[in-house]
């Protein structure tokens, strides 16, 4: 397990849940400062630990150790995605995967990948 990886996860996944690192200090019992530790590799974190804050973030353990192409990647064997994604983002997949046409498909990830240049740049 590389500690930088998981404290880049633990940071991810606590912004998007909108917490502080004080808040989720507090959700597992340890200083805002160890929290900076951990999301900077600082530290390595103890799979006692792991759980608490998977625990804390509403994720699987798995969440801060995989990479994103197996943890966003990997589908389970009944057809659902894992809870890293959004509703969003299943329904997404769902409809994409439903796509036959290999032409629509591209033309799809072409007007995605527009898209999200356009509001990078700030244009839409």
């Amino acid at each position: 397990m590389n500690p930088r990886h998981i404290g880049e996860r633990i940071r991810y996944y606590r912004t998007d849940r909108g917490l502080t690192q004080n808040q989720l200090a507090e959700k597992i019992n340890v200083s805002f400062q160890q929290i900076q530790k951990y999301e900077n590799g600082h530290t390595n974190i103890s799979v006692n630990r792991l759980m608490q804050l998977a625990e804390a973030l509403k994720i699987s353990p798995s969440s801060l150790i995989l990479s994103d192409e197996k943890l966003y990647l990997q589908e389970s064997g009944d057809g659902r995605y894992g809870p890293e994604l959004s509703t969003e983002e299943k329904t997404i997949l769902s409809l994409f995967k439903r796509v036959k046409s290999k032409k629509t498909r591209d033309t799809l990830l072409d007007l995605l990948r527009c898209l999200t240049e356009a509001e990078e740049k700030k244009t839409i």
